[in-house]
């Protein structure tokens, strides 16, 4: 999986989302992501890029705090000083479309 990035200017240096070893696995013991680090700094947009199956969808929706059940999420994810995966399904309501959010490559399709 490689991510994509706007260049870093000084201006835009402030982590807005931290991600160290972020890890993914499924009820029947499949690693959908293993070691999964990430770092967004403020104005950058970033895009994940890979082949089928990588594992990009559980890892965006792990950032999120959205693979929990039947997924089991471990690693850190830092947004303003709070670890997402840690945080409540109220809390994380809170952070969701107001300081972070995602796009997936066909979005018409959640609306079906």
């Amino acid at each position: 999986m490689t991510d994509v990035s706007t260049p870093r200017s000084p201006a835009n240096r402030e982590v807005v989302l931290d991600a160290r070893d972020v890890r993914v696995s499924y009820g029947d013991g499949v690693q959908a992501v293993s070691g999964f680090d990430l770092r967004i700094h403020r104005g950058e947009i970033v895009g994940l890029i890979g082949e089928s199956g990588c594992g990009k969808t559980s890892a965006a929706l792990a950032l999120m705090g959205l693979a929990r059940h039947p997924g089991r999420v471990s690693g850190s994810v830092l947004h303003d000083n709070r670890n997402l995966l840690e945080m409540t399904d109220a809390q994380l309501r809170e952070v969701r479309g107001r300081s972070i959010g995602l796009i997936t490559q066909k979005p018409r399709q959640s609306l079906n």
